[in-house]
């Protein structure tokens, strides 16, 4: 064989390897892109009649014409004051309930609870992992303040996981939001599939990731990478955050709520809960779980404690 043949078998040889590489990031990050986007589907453990309690299921479309619904629970007595409160990924209104209805506070506020795109029985089949959660948040505030105006003319938010993340960035936008309770929220998003990647799946950041999120971000039709709580929570002052953290969560981590804790700015309190993982802060610690919760926005709206 001569010097030329020899050269083009390596050459060829190298290119087949090459392509197989290319072959195998392509694969791998097509299904981190699926992964990402993908919303597991879990049915509404229960609504606010199994709790007794009278409410309105209503229903509003949002951005690309997705319909989301939701349940109004009024106060016993006509009240200004609406608490929202959002879930986290792959969970819905209903698993909110337990944790949340303290918030009832012997029925002097509103409460409205909403399921994201692609959760509970709302339209959609994916996340986006904020910014379109972000956009119905814009909807879901938007709905309420013009069907219940005399209802809504103060607002505060309550969320966990991905539903703490959109709140800390939609009241950093929205003025009209008076006060926030994010409960194991991540600090950005980049970070938080990075670690989801190699904890659940070992697969390395590179190459895969960043593919991964730009073929995720074609098929939502929007820039996943870029939705940062951590960018934004320092806008909400002077309006006063609530950050809880299951010191055991290993989904956000101590680094997530310390990367926010730094970014906020006064009025700023964080409780982390010793032997709590993700998302279990209520079942651990049931009753000063609750009276913070009811304490936090008290101090805001007034009304009685837990």
């Amino acid at each position: 064989m001569s010097g030329r043949e020899s050269f083009l078998m390596t050459s060829i040889l190298i290119l087949k390897l090459l392509a197989f590489v290319v072959l195998i990031v392509l694969a791998v990050s097509l299904y981190g892109a699926l992964e990402t986007i993908r919303v597991p589907f879990l049915g509404i453990p229960a609504t606010p009649s199994d709790y007794g309690l009278d409410y309105e299921k209503v229903q509003f479309s949002t951005i690309r014409n997705v319909e989301l619904t939701g349940w109004w629970i009024p106060a016993d007595r006509p009240s200004p004051v609406t608490i929202i409160i959002q879930h986290g990924v792959g969970s819905n209104a209903g698993d909110m309930l337990p944790s949340s209805l303290c918030l009832r506070n012997d029925g002097a506020w509103n409460l409205f609870y909403y399921n994201f795109r692609g959760h509970g029985d709302s339209g959609g089949l994916h996340t986006s992992i904020g910014p379109l959660e972000l956009e119905d948040m814009r909807h879901a505030v938007a709905f309420i303040k013009k069907r219940w105006p005399k209802a809504t003319k103060r607002l505060g938010l309550y969320g966990h996981s991905l539903g703490a993340a959109v709140a800390l960035v939609g009241a950093a936008e929205m003025k009209e939001i008076e006060g926030v309770i994010a409960e194991n929220s991540f600090s950005d998003v980049r970070r938080t599939i990075r670690r989801f990647a190699w904890i659940f799946y070992h697969v390395p950041y590179y190459p895969f990731i960043p593919v991964a999120l730009l073929m995720a971000s074609i098929q939502m039709r929007v820039w996943i990478g870029r939705f940062s709580p951590e960018k934004h929570i320092g806008k909400i002052a002077p309006r006063p955050v609530l950050l809880l953290h299951g010191e055991l969560d290993r989904r956000m981590p101590k680094s997530d709520v310390r990367a926010l804790w730094d970014a906020a700015r006064e009025p700023k309190e964080l409780w982390t809960i010793p032997m709590a993982g993700h998302g279990d802060a209520w079942l651990v610690v049931k009753d000063e779980y609750e009276r913070r919760l009811v304490d936090f926005f008290k101090a805001i709206f007034g009304g009685k404690t837990v």
